[in-house]
C-alpha cells in the first residue's frame, strides 16, 4: 500500500452563532455514511458499511477518506485525491502520497516531496528528498540523508540537520544528531522533559526466546511470548503474527480476528489494511472484509 483555516472572533453573538454552527456540522457528519475503499477483483471504489458502493470501482488503488478526501490511483499508476462525490481535486500525476493532515497531504512528483491543499493547489513545492505527513502544524522533511521541520506555509522551522527526526507530539519532537537523542520544541530549542506520563494502560512488545509478547509498564506480562512479530496497539487492537499468518488481538490478548492474513497493517479510522493470496483489502474490526474476487 502506498500507503491523511481558522478565523477566531470574540463575540458574544457571533460566537453562540458559530457554537451552533459547530454542533450542526458534528450532527451532519455523523449522519454522513461512513465510505470504505472497495475491491472489486482488481478495481476499487468506495462503498458504505453494508458493501453498498457508492463511488464506481474503476480505480487502480484507493486509500481511506481522511478530512473528506481520499487518494485514488489511476490505470497509469498516477495518483489524485477524489471527494465523496468522486471528484478529482487534481490532475492525475503523482505518484505517492499519504492521508491529508492538518489539511495538507504530502505527494510525490518525480520522486520528489511536497504539500498540496484540499483545493489541489501545491503549496510546497516537491523539493524535499522524503517528507512524512503534518502533525501540530509541522512536517518532517529530508535533504541529502538530513531532516528538518517545515510549517504549513513552507517556511523551513528547523533546518535539515538531524539524522533522525520524529512527528511532534505534544509540543515537542524526537531528533537525533550523532547518536545523541534529544527532544526539540518547535523552535529546534533542545527541552527537558520533565513531565512523565502514567502509563499504566500501555502495553510494550517484549522478545523473549524468539517469540514476542507484551509487557506493561511494571514489566509484568500481559500477553504471552507466542507470536512471532506484533505491532504496536492502534484504536484497542494489534497485529500479530503466529504460524506465517497475521490477525488481531485486543489488549486483553484475546484473538478478536484470525491470524488467515500475509500481511496486515495497524487499525486507522477503524480499518485496517490486509493481504490474503496476493491481494490487498480492508476490514473492520468485526473483521468484515471489503472486497470480492
Amino acid at each position: 500500500m502506498e500507503n491523511n483555516e481558522l478565523i477566531k472572533f470574540e463575540g458574544g453573538l457571533i460566537k453562540r452563532v458559530s457554537t451552533v454552527i459547530s454542533i450542526t456540522s458534528k450532527f451532519l457528519a455523523l449522519s454522513e455514511p461512513q465510505l470504505i475503499p472497495y475491491r472489486k477483483k482488481d478495481k476499487w471504489g468506495f462503498c458504505t458499511l453494508d458493501k453498498k458502493i457508492v463511488i464506481d470501482c474503476v480505480y487502480h488503488f484507493a486509500n481511506q477518506f481522511t478530512e473528506d478526501l481520499a487518494w485514488v490511483v489511476n490505470n497509469n499508476r498516477k495518483g489524485s485525491f477524489i471527494n465523496k462525490s468522486g471528484v478529482a481535486i487534481s490532475p492525475f500525476i503523482y505518484g505517492r502520497s499519504d492521508p491529508f493532515s492538518d489539511g495538507l497531504a504530502k505527494v510525490s512528483l518525480n520522486e520528489r516531496y511536497g504539500f498540496i491543499n484540499k483545493k489541489g493547489e501545491v503549496v510546497i513545492p516537491c523539493i524535499y528528498d522524503s517528507a512524512d505527513s503534518f502533525s501540530e502544524g509541522l512536517a518532517v522533511v529530508g535533504l541529502n540523508d538530513k531532516h528538518g521541520f517545515v510549517d504549513l506555509f513552507g517556511q523551513m522551522r528547523t533546518p535539515c540537520i538531524y539524522d533522525i527526526a520524529c512527528k511532534f507530539k505534544d509540543g515537542s519532537a524526537l531528533v537525533d544528531i550523532g547518536n545523541e537523542y534529544n527532544y526539540i520544541d518547535e523552535t529546534g530549542k533542545v527541552i527537558e522533559i520533565t513531565d512523565e506520563k502514567e502509563i499504566t494502560d500501555e502495553l510494550f512488545d517484549e522478545l523473549k526466546n524468539g517469540k514476542h509478547g507484551f509487557i506493561d509498564a511494571n514489566n509484568n506480562v500481559i500477553i504471552p511470548h507466542v507470536y512471532d512479530t506484533v505491532g504496536s496497539f492502534n484504536e484497542g487492537l494489534a497485529y500479530v503474527k503466529k504460524n506465517g499468518k497475521y490477525g488481531f488481538i485486543n489488549k486483553r490478548g484475546k484473538q478478536v480476528i484470525p491470524c488467515k492474513y500475509d500481511d496486515a497493517f495497524s487499525f486507522f479510522l477503524g480499518l485496517a489494511f490486509v493481504t490474503i493470496n496476493e491481494k490487498d483489502g480492508f476490514i473492520n474490526k468485526e473483521g468484515v472484509e471489503y472486497w470480492e474476487d
